[in-house]
C-alpha cells in the first residue's frame, strides 16, 4: 500500500471537502437550485479565513474559490477543469449560488480541512453534510472509476478518445507493460515527437 492521495477536483485541495459536501447534498437531496435560500459552509479555524473570495475574475481565482467551488459543483456536478473557464465565471446560476454562500468558523470540527454544510431552502428545509476526509484521501480513497473518469476528462482534449482509453487501459496495468516505452509513446499528443527512443539508446 503506497498511501497515495489523488485530486478528483481542478482546484486548491482545501477546498474539496466543501465540494464533497455539495455533491452529496445535490446527489442525496436533488435540491430545487432556485428555491435554495442560505449555503452556510463551516471550516475548522486553520482554514477559515481562505479561499472567501466571491467574485472570481478568471479561471484561476476560480480555482481558489471556495463559494465559485460550490456552486458551480452544485449546478453542473462535478468540478474538473472544465467548470473553471472564464466563460463560466459569467454563468447566472453560478454567481446566484456564489453570493447566497457564506463560510463560518467552527472551531469543533475535528480536522482541519472538515467542512459542515448547511443549505436552507424557501420552505425552510435544510440539507446537511459533514466531509472530514476528502474524497482522494487514503482514508476515502477514490474508485477505479472514478480515476479514470478524471484522467479522460483530462486526457480525451489532448490526445483523442481511443488513445486516453489505451493510456488509462496501460497505466491501470502497468505491471502487464512490457516495455515503459509503450506507456511513454501513447502519452506523446499527436504532431509531437516521442524521446522514447533515443533514452533507449543511452541506456
Amino acid at each position: 500500500d503506497l498511501k497515495i492521495e489523488f485530486k478528483p477536483y481542478s482546484c486548491a485541495r482545501p477546498i474539496h471537502n466543501a465540494i464533497d459536501c455539495a455533491l452529496e447534498i445535490r446527489r442525496r437531496d436533488a435540491p430545487d437550485l432556485g428555491d435554495i435560500r442560505s449555503i452556510v459552509v463551516k471550516r475548522h479555524p486553520d482554514w477559515s479565513d481562505y479561499h472567501r473570495n466571491k467574485a472570481p475574475r478568471t479561471y484561476h481565482e476560480a480555482q481558489v474559490s471556495l463559494p465559485y467551488s460550490v456552486a458551480i459543483a452544485l449546478v453542473e456536478g462535478n468540478a474538473l477543469l472544465g467548470q473553471y473557464t472564464d466563460r463560466k465565471l459569467s454563468n447566472a446560476a453560478v454567481r446566484r449560488l456564489m453570493n447566497l454562500t457564506r463560510i463560518e468558523t467552527d472551531g469543533s470540527l475535528p480536522r482541519g480541512v472538515s467542512c459542515h454544510t448547511t443549505m436552507t431552502m424557501a420552505s425552510g428545509r435544510k440539507f446537511v453534510s459533514q466531509v472530514d476526509y476528502p474524497k482522494g484521501s487514503i482514508e476515502n480513497p477514490m474508485s477505479d472509476q472514478e480515476l479514470r473518469f478524471k484522467f479522460e476528462a483530462l486526457a480525451v482534449p489532448v490526445v483523442g478518445k481511443a488513445r486516453a482509453a489505451k493510456i488509462a487501459d496501460t497505466a491501470m496495468h502497468v505491471e502487464r507493460c512490457r516495455d515503459i516505452g509503450d506507456l511513454m509513446r501513447l502519452a506523446v499528443p499527436s504532431g509531437r515527437k516521442s524521446s522514447s527512443k533515443k533514452t533507449r539508446r543511452r541506456r
